[in-house]
């Protein structure tokens, strides 16, 4: 996809995102390892149904998977019109140009998607509750557990471009809309809250403390106006968890 914007040059490394569940026009597949085709994806059987088969024993909240689709949707088409110069809706996302959109989409999904703990772990996108995992079936998803040493040589990041399994990537954008959008409804068993400050708390008290630490530093390159608006300070809070840390978060 290339980058053709209003007024300014995007940033080469916002350019690859690709689209997160079907690339609609094989004329603009991204030129990465990481694209697949519709095709591609019906091949999968279970890709745009329902997990019948529960593996999770919970109350089945069919609402929940029509929520995961219509932000997924929503923010990929944020990110597909962004690549192409368009600048975000304010009431949706706050004051972003199309350049800063993507910053900090690629600065959140790298985030989510990337083990900063020593030990084999899921990374935040794909720390899935049952019910997400449940309704989700097909949309969101994860892999396995992993370290920062199965990344590869020379490579301590996992970032979108790095990701091909279309359920991973919609976990990182099912993440990255958590804490972005002005709405969004969780499951019923995330904890959460109504405004993205509540959500960008509830995920960042209780992820890996390197985890915030690599997100504030990120977080100082972002548009000023943007992060006094809509956004907690990511460095304050290992700050506050020295001061007195709640007993229920990973401070």
């Amino acid at each position: 996809i290339k980058c053709q914007n209003i007024g300014q040059k995007l940033p080469e490394s916002t350019c690859a995102h690709g689209i997160a569940l079907v690339v609609r026009n094989l004329a603009h597949v991204p030129a990465n390892r990481s694209y697949w085709s519709t095709v591609q994806l019906r091949t999968v059987a279970d890709y745009a149904h329902a997990d019948q088969y529960r593996s999770y024993e919970v109350i089945s909240e069919p609402a929940v998977r029509s929520n995961i689709l219509a932000c997924l949707v929503e923010i990929e088409r944020s990110t597909a019109e962004a690549l192409s110069g368009v600048t975000p809706n304010l009431l949706l996302w706050g004051e972003l140009t199309a350049a800063q959109f993507l910053l900090v989409l690629g600065d959140l999904t790298t985030w989510s998607l990337t083990r900063f703990e020593p030990v084999r772990c899921w990374s935040a996108a794909e720390e899935l509750t049952p019910t997400e995992i449940q309704e989700g079936h097909g949309l969101v998803g994860r892999t396995g557990r992993m370290s920062g040493s199965n990344y590869g040589e020379h490579q301590s990041m996992r970032s979108l471009c790095d990701v091909a399994h279309p359920k991973v990537r919609g976990a990182a954008l099912w993440t990255a809309h958590a804490l972005m959008a002005t709405c969004h409804t969780a499951a019923s068993d995330r904890r959460s809250g109504k405004t993205a400050q509540d959500r960008q708390h509830a995920l960042l008290t209780r992820a890996a403390p390197a985890s915030r630490r690599w997100l504030a530093v990120r977080q100082a390159q972002w548009p000023r106006d943007y992060c006094r608006n809509r956004w907690i300070d990511v460095e304050a809070i290992d700050t506050n968890c020295r001061q007195g840390p709640p007993l229920d978060t990973n401070c």
